[in-house]
């Protein structure tokens, strides 16, 4: 039995719980209610958060990673969502731990396909967290580096304060790297990006791997093209709705979204290399030189 479990039972059933606790905020959502949108649209925005069931870990256990050790096999996982926040804690064990960034990584991505942006810090630390409630100084912790500007990940300089990226806490991704599991160690690396200084999750993992996913498909080079190209359009579209939003946007909220077009614009630069490529690959084989060698 993990320590974790140790020090649950002997501090009661209605008692904190040492878990990984990610916290989650929509940028910019109040101009959004002020715009103002439909309940519909917030409704279905905010949605993106999932849920605990959405995993459904205690009918099917752990989706990612699913052989890396664990103690229960829901993994104690809980999505709490109020207003335009959620929280998310799960057991600390490695596939609590990485099912947890995977949810994270899901719900960045999601936004980010919407149009929208989001910021947020997970780390490690004391919860009491149902479905409905949560509070403990695990959560605050959570809480305050997302919304007191301490995320400073990708900063373009020391004013740039509160950037647009779910942070990842120093010592939870140390404990990633003390695990021997391969697994968790691989997809941990895939989900997140790092500066030098910090880590943060990577919405932009599927996009940039696109291509890997169409070579593995077989596809012949105009099934490249189109799959490559489809993602050029998709990232165009997000451009344009990001454009869209900084216009109302405040200045805060504008030096955040160029964040996300910044980095948006990078993996666009890649795709455009990858049609380059796979252009040249698909030219026919110029006919072989007969070139005389001469002796001296």
């Amino acid at each position: 039995m993990s320590e974790a479990r140790k020090q649950t039972i002997v501090r009661g059933t209605q008692a904190y719980e040492d878990k990984f606790i990610a916290f989650v905020d929509i940028l910019g959502f109040t101009d959004l209610v002020e715009r103002p949108a439909s309940v519909e649209y917030i409704l279905e925005l905010t949605g993106k958060f999932g849920s605990s069931k959405e995993e459904d870990f205690a009918r099917y256990g752990p989706a990612t990673c699913p052989c890396a050790p664990h103690d229960a096999r829901d993994l104690n996982f809980r999505v709490t969502q109020i207003s335009d926040c959620a929280v998310i804690s799960a057991e600390v064990s490695p596939a609590g731990l990485i099912n947890l960034v995977h949810h994270c990584y899901k719900i960045a991505f999601r936004f980010l396909k919407a149009g929208h942006t989001c910021i947020g810090y997970i780390t490690r630390g004391d919860i009491y967290h149902t479905d409905a409630q949560f509070f403990g100084p695990g959560y605050q912790r959570a809480y305050d580096h997302a919304s007191k500007g301490k995320v400073l990940i990708f900063q373009r300089n020391a004013a740039d304060k509160g950037t647009p990226f779910i942070e990842i806490d120093s010592d939870v991704c140390r404990y990633v790297a003390e695990q021997p599991d391969n697994c968790v160690k691989t997809v941990f690396g895939k989900l997140t990006e790092s500066d030098g200084k910090s880590t943060a999750i990577w919405p932009f993992f599927a996009i940039e791997t696109m291509l890997d996913i169409a070579i593995a498909q077989d596809l012949d080079a105009e099934g490249l093209r189109a799959q490559v190209q489809m993602v050029c359009d998709n990232i165009l579209r997000l451009l344009s709705q990001l454009e869209n939003a900084k216009a109302t946007a405040n200045n805060g909220g504008r030096r955040k979204i160029e964040h996300i077009e910044r980095k948006l614009r990078e993996v666009l630069d890649l795709k455009d290399k990858h049609l380059e490529v796979i252009d040249f690959l698909s030219q026919p084989l110029s006919p072989a030189l007969n070139v005389r060698r001469l002796d001296k």
